[in-house]
């Protein structure tokens, strides 16, 4: 107890002694699809790097997730972080930003936009620690479904420090695991309303009251800008 996770549920383990789950070198962007950037936000500039990792999922029946990219960045101020997020999300043509928002709520959303309006982000919350947070993912590595696309000595030192009884790794905080976390996840669970849920801590209900509310906003633009064209197939 207080060692490294230890069973196939829990184990996040030593990757730099795992060579067995490193997958080929990401080559061409079509061998992945759906890819995201998972960041851990830092306190400060003085504080924890920003953790910025890149995750993919292939082509494979079951499918394996991939990360692709290890491109955190420490002592910068938040809209200096934010930038390096903009330029690794449109390097990898990322479909999603996912960014914890436990350190500095909204905020995060709001420097993230400023670096580039058009990032589709979306903020997850925290509610479990981080062990726990990993399992799920560790479950997955166990099954050799997770796979380093290169060598990442600062990520995997930190996924060998993540223990039962807490993070023991070389650094403060892992950063880049836990935003490999995040980026994993967000692949594992998609897009349903209850992963929705589940992610962003927002109730179900709003999530479809905010569908529909988006849906009737779509349809007057549509019925407003669209109208009276001469088609003649639709």
């Amino acid at each position: 107890e207080g060692g490294p996770l230890a069973g196939p549920a829990s184990s996040v383990g030593p990757l730099h002694h795992a060579a067995s789950r490193r997958g080929p070198p990401p080559r061409a962007g079509e061998e992945f699809r759906r890819p995201v950037i998972g960041v851990d936000p830092p306190a400060s500039a003085d504080g924890d790097a920003c953790g910025i990792i890149v995750c993919a999922v292939d082509r494979h029946e079951p499918p394996c997730f991939h990360v692709l990219a290890d491109c955190s960045v420490s002592g910068l101020r938040p809209e200096g972080w934010a930038s390096a997020v903009a330029n690794a999300a449109q390097a990898w043509g990322a479909d999603r930003v996912i960014a914890e928002k436990n350190q500095g709520g909204e905020m995060v959303e709001a420097v993230l936009r400023g670096a580039d309006c058009t990032l589709p982000v979306r903020l997850v919350h925290a509610s479990r620690g981080k062990a726990a947070r990993a399992e799920p993912v560790a479950a997955l590595m166990e099954a050799g479904r997770v796979k380093l696309g290169d060598r990442f000595p600062e990520l995997e030192e930190e996924l060998g420090g993540i223990t039962a009884g807490g993070y023991q790794g070389p650094t403060r905080s892992p950063d880049r695991a836990d935003a490999m976390v995040w980026g994993i996840s967000a692949l594992v669970e998609g897009n349903s309303i209850r992963s929705t849920e589940r992610m962003t801590g927002t109730h179900r209900d709003t999530i479809c009251r905010l569908l529909v509310e988006v849906g009737a906003g779509c349809a007057k633009l549509m019925d407003e800008e669209m109208g009276e064209l001469a088609c003649r197939r639709i």
